[in-house]
């Protein structure tokens, strides 16, 4: 449902290069294991996602070994951005797709970030 040249996001967890792998796809921000975020670059990571939106986002708990409360608070708020800007895939209960198209969905992640 995406194509070659959009990238996505796998949120939590440390087997999330097997994503990006499997789907032959790219991750759309440099910093695709979040367990490794530096605090220097938490803006970075956050202005990555909005200028580069993702054609999917693959979202779990499971394997998060961080504080998803506080991250989502702090630095990007997936919940609100998927419950705003996303519709979950009908068969894949932890994918979700864009609403919009890049530049109203750019500007859905940015207010709800």
């Amino acid at each position: 449902k995406t194509k070659d040249k959009d990238c996505i996001v796998n949120v939590y967890g440390w087997g999330v290069g097997t994503t990006y792998f499997y789907a032959n796809r790219k991750p759309c921000s440099r910093f695709f294991l979040v367990n490794l975020l530096p605090k220097i670059y938490e803006s970075e990571y956050k202005e990555s996602l909005i200028n580069n939106p993702p054609a999917a986002i693959v979202y779990t708990l499971l394997g998060a070994d961080l504080d998803v409360n506080r991250f989502e608070k702090d630095i990007f708020n997936y919940t609100k951005v998927l419950l705003n800007c996303y519709i979950l895939d009908n068969e894949q209960k932890e994918l979700y797709f864009p609403k919009y198209e890049k530049d109203r969905l750019a500007n859905c992640i940015k207010d709800n970030s």
